[in-house]
C-alpha cells in the first residue's frame, strides 16, 4: 500500500484519494496503470472541452440557474427555479419580487425544496429546505432564521423538491438517487458512453459519492444495475463494497432502473441541442412520470467509472481523442 501510494505521488504529484475506491488495497487488485490520476482526467476531458469552443454553451451547463431555464425552454423536464437566496433577502421569480425572510416564511408555508450554490460541485453546499408551522427545517432539522442565513455564504438557488419514482425510493428514500449518464458526440450524433446510479446511505440527504453515497454501474442495454455498489469514502467500520443497500437491504445486482431508455434518449437529444460540447455528464432523477434532468457537467469525474468498469481508461481515451463532430 505504501509503495503504491508513494509511486502515485511521485509520478502524478497528487495523493490517490481513490486508492480504496479502486480496490487497490485488495488481493488480486488491478494494476495502477488501469487508472487515471485526477490531473490526467481533467487534462484529457478539459482539453477537448477547451478546443470545442462554445463558450456560451459551457456557461449554460455550468450555471444551475441558466441550465434549468434552458432545459425548460427546450421542453426538457428539469427542476423549477423558485428564488435566489441571499443572506438578507429572497429574490423570488414567479412573480418576480424581493421579500424579507419573514414574509417568505409566511407565504411559503408547507414548502419543501433544495438549496444549491449556482456554481457548486460534488454536493458542496446543497441542503434541503422545508417550511412548516412557521419553522425552518434544514435537512429535516429545525434551525433559527439566523442559523439558516449563515448557510448562505454565496448566491444560492432554491429549486422545487423532486418527488422520485417509488422504485428509486425503495433503494433509499432519504435522498434523491440520481443517474450519472455520460454522453459523447460521435459522427455528429450524441451517444451514451457510460452510466451509473448514485444512492444515498447512512442517513445522508444527498447521493453524491463525495458526501458518503454509494455508486453502482448500470448496463446501458438493459437499464439494470450490474455488480456490487462501491463507497468512495467508507464510514469507519462499514464495508466499501456491498451487494445490498446497507440500510434498506435491497439487492442491487439486476435491479431495474425505471424509464432508463427515456433517460438516454433525453440526454442524447439535449446534448445535440446544446451544440458542440464533446462530452457531458448528466445528473438525472426519475420522477413517477418522467426522467428529470437536474444538471449537466462538462468536466465530469471519471473515477466512478474507472472503479466500476475494468477497461474504462482505454475506452475513455479512445473516444475522447477522436474527432467529435
Amino acid at each position: 500500500m505504501l509503495a503504491d501510494n508513494l509511486y502515485w505521488v511521485l509520478r502524478y504529484r497528487e495523493v490517490n484519494i481513490s486508492y480504496f475506491f479502486y480496490g487497490l488495497d485488495r488481493k488480486n487488485s488491478p494494476s495502477l496503470n488501469s487508472f487515471l490520476s485526477t490531473r490526467q482526467q481533467m487534462s484529457l476531458i478539459g482539453k477537448q472541452i477547451a478546443s470545442s469552443g462554445g463558450t456560451t454553451t459551457k456557461a449554460i451547463v455550468k450555471d444551475k440557474f441558466l441550465f434549468a431555464l434552458v432545459a425548460q425552454a427546450l421542453g426538457y423536464p428539469s427542476p423549477y427555479n423558485i428564488a435566489f437566496l441571499e443572506p438578507d433577502v429572497v429574490d423570488c421569480f414567479s412573480p418576480r419580487q424581493l421579500m424579507s425572510y419573514e414574509t417568505f416564511i409566511e407565504k411559503y408555508e408547507g414548502f419543501r425544496g433544495f438549496c444549491k450554490p449556482i456554481y457548486g460541485k460534488g454536493a458542496r453546499g446543497i441542503f434541503t429546505l422545508g417550511i412548516q408551522d412557521g419553522k425552518i427545517f434544514v435537512n429535516d432539522d429545525v434551525v433559527s432564521l439566523k442559523t439558516f442565513q449563515s448557510y448562505l455564504k454565496e448566491k444560492t438557488l432554491l429549486q422545487e423538491k423532486i418527488i422520485q419514482h417509488e422504485d428509486m425510493s425503495k433503494l433509499y428514500p432519504s435522498s434523491i438517487n440520481t443517474i450519472r449518464l455520460v454522453t459523447i458526440l460521435k459522427d455528429r450524433k450524441a451517444i451514451p458512453l457510460a452510466a451509473a446510479l448514485r444512492v444515498g446511505a447512512y442517513g445522508n440527504f444527498v447521493d453524491n459519492i463525495k458526501a458518503g453515497g454509494m455508486v453502482a454501474g448500470i448496463n446501458l442495454e438493459t437499464g439494470k444495475l450490474q455488480g456490487n455498489a462501491l463507497f468512495k469514502y467508507r464510514k469507519p467500520g462499514k464495508p466499501g463494497i456491498v451487494t445490498h443497500h446497507p440500510n434498506t437491504g435491497v439487492a442491487l445486482d439486476g435491479y431495474q432502473i425505471p424509464m432508463f431508455q427515456e433517460c438516454v434518449d433525453l440526454a442524447c437529444q439535449f446534448h445535440r441541442d446544446l451544440g458542440n460540447l464533446p462530452t457531458i455528464g448528466w445528473d438525472i432523477a426519475i420522477t413517477p412520470t418522467t426522467p428529470c434532468i437536474i444538471e449537466g457537467n462538462t468536466l465530469w469525474d471519471a473515477s466512478m467509472f474507472l472503479a466500476l468498469e475494468p477497461n474504462f481508461k482505454t475506452k475513455l481515451i479512445e473516444v475522447i481523442k477522436r474527432p467529435h463532430t
